[in-house]
């Protein structure tokens, strides 16, 4: 938000139906919605899909965590190319003590076959960049979830977040899917708020992202640290 030309109710309106909103979100509905250009929507949401990744990155799953392998752009019916086209994710939860499971889904950056086991590797990245180390119940699910007899909640999740951005973006690539991944689940960690708590969330986190990009801009010396 910081020194947008957007008025502001503009963005609190986005920020409102992102957070809120059950249906589909994209950068059309919303330059219609909020009555600004489509480059504009697209810049605006794509700003907020940034603060929502930067403030996962430095959320760490606890308590009881979940880990399981999944298959971006899975489609029902094969061809070569799509099958070419796929990528291998993490799809992960953590469960409180207040019971509210945390979702994250994320794609691996060492080489991992999509339809393989979860490699040690892969494992070992992702519970770096996302457990906490001091995690009591850590459960992995090495086969990657697809198929008709896979029921896990983790497969159901990846397979939602999935068929959202299909729904919504008419599919990504996922050299730009993971901005998207993060949003919905940002929308699943918080569907048990009220839309107004989840709004102020959202607002909370965009707020934070403003002061930091600020403060580095004001001290250089934030930058190096």
């Amino acid at each position: 938000m910081d020194k947008s030309k957007t008025p502001l109710n503009k963005w609190l309106c986005t920020m409102y139906l992102v957070a809120a909103c059950k249906k589909r979100m994209n950068a059309v509905t919303l330059a219609e919605l909020i009555s600004v250009s489509y480059k504009t929507a697209w810049s605006i949401l794509g700003k907020i899909r940034r603060a929502i990744s930067d403030i996962d990155c430095t959320i760490l799953l606890s308590g009881k965590v979940e880990v399981k392998p999944a298959i971006y752009s899975l489609k029902l019916y094969q061809t070569v190319e799509k099958q070419q086209a796929e990528r291998a994710v993490i799809v992960a939860r953590s469960t409180s003590l207040a019971d509210v499971p945390y979702y994250k889904i994320k794609f691996t950056t060492c080489k991992q076959e999509p339809r393989k086991l979860l490699t040690q590797e892969a494992e070992e990245e992702f519970l770096a960049a996302h457990v906490n180390e001091n995690a009591n119940n850590l459960v992995i699910h090495r086969r990657p979830a697809f198929g008709l007899a896979d029921h896990s909640p983790l497969k159901q999740v990846a397979k939602a977040a999935f068929n959202w951005i299909n729904v919504s973006f008419y599919g990504l690539p996922s050299s730009s899917a993971q901005p998207y991944l993060d949003e919905f689940c940002f929308r699943q960690n918080t569907k048990h708020l009220s839309p107004l708590h989840a709004m102020e969330t959202l607002l909370n986190i965009c707020v934070r992202q403003d002061q930091t990009m600020f403060q580095q801009r004001n001290n250089p010396y934030q930058q190096a640290v």
